[in-house]
């Protein structure tokens, strides 16, 4: 079985096809697009060329997952919208998962606690923590001053934004779409999957603090 992952949340556009049974999951290939306008735009013809390099047949796709935020407006939207495309038409489940659990889970291998801090607007920005992958807190608005006093305890910072630190515990905000996948399959696993016509990009905006 397989499942197509699609990420547009960020200037980052990225594809990823893993192979699945009851019991594991296996990157087959992906494709990651940097670049700051348009990407999200030509996402079809991204997901034709990686189907066509693995020679996987669209109907051979068993499930979808989508990136659902926060994150771009423009890019979620348009993201979830070839997502639900492609599962109504394949007749498949689609899965969403939380951009900054993506994040998060791309580190659960480090034994600290993980922040991650996706910039929202001019010092704000969208932010969890993380511990082995797991989101130890709810999704808040920062701002700059309030996610510094977050970070005097031990941790890794995952952050789109170069933030001036004390020490060197700092990484480059990136998403995996594998492990989109992995989550998904984590979902699946549990015969969870998400209602086609509710499901929503997770928009944060115009206020600080939990949601």
């Amino acid at each position: 079985m397989t499942i197509l992952g699609i990420d547009t949340a960020t200037k980052q556009c990225g594809i990823a096809i893993s192979s699945y049974t009851q019991v594991k999951i296996l990157p087959i290939e992906k494709c990651i697009l940097k670049a700051s306008v348009g990407h999200s735009e030509k996402i079809l013809q991204i997901i034709d060329t990686l189907l066509a390099i693995t020679h996987t047949n669209k109907h051979h796709i068993s499930a979808v997952s989508i990136s659902q935020g926060p994150g771009s407006f423009t890019g979620l939207r348009i993201g979830m919208s070839v997502a639900k495309g492609l599962a109504y038409s394949l007749g498949v489940p689609l899965l969403g998962i939380g951009t900054l659990d993506v994040i998060g889970f791309t580190h659960r291998h480090r034994i600290e606690r993980v922040v991650v801090a996706m910039v929202s607007r001019k010092d704000e920005f969208y932010c969890a923590e993380y511990m082995e992958g797991k989101r130890l807190s709810k999704v808040m608005v920062l701002g700059l001053e309030d996610l510094l006093l977050r970070l005097k305890e031990p941790h890794l910072l995952v952050t789109d934004l170069d933030i001036p630190r004390i020490d060197d515990k700092q990484e480059k905000l990136e998403i995996d779409p594998f492990a989109l996948n992995e989550l998904a399959f984590k979902r699946i696993q549990q015969n969870e999957k998400d209602v086609l016509h509710t499901l929503s990009p997770f928009y944060v905006q115009g206020f600080r603090g939990a949601v």
